[in-house]
């Protein structure tokens, strides 16, 4: 199953992936959760990027805030382009291609 980290927009919450989420079929949806004690831009991207360490996701879909945070995150190298291309095409937990 692939796993999705989903970085949501600002003062969005999971529920705006709903219809989004009953689509994606074979996937396992992460959310990056926005908590009222980030209080500037860089500690929601470094909150961000703990959430994408500690989950360990196969991809990435961001909207607003959180797809611009992806993007710096991305373009900085904190994390990786190819989350799961530690072997291309292919889940590190499960070793099925996707």
């Amino acid at each position: 199953m692939t796993r999705l980290l989903i970085a949501a927009g600002f003062a969005c919450t999971p529920e705006i992936w709903s219809a989004a989420e009953a689509l994606l079929v074979g996937t396992e949806s992460v959310h990056a959760q926005w908590h009222t004690g980030l209080h500037t831009v860089s500690a929601a991207r470094d909150h961000l990027a703990i959430t994408i360490a500690s989950t360990e996701p196969d991809a990435y879909i961001g909207h607003s805030l959180g797809g611009l945070l992806l993007l710096e995150l991305l373009a900085s190298q904190r994390i990786a382009s190819r989350p799961s291309s530690r072997e291309a095409g292919v889940s590190p937990r499960s070793g099925q291609a996707w």
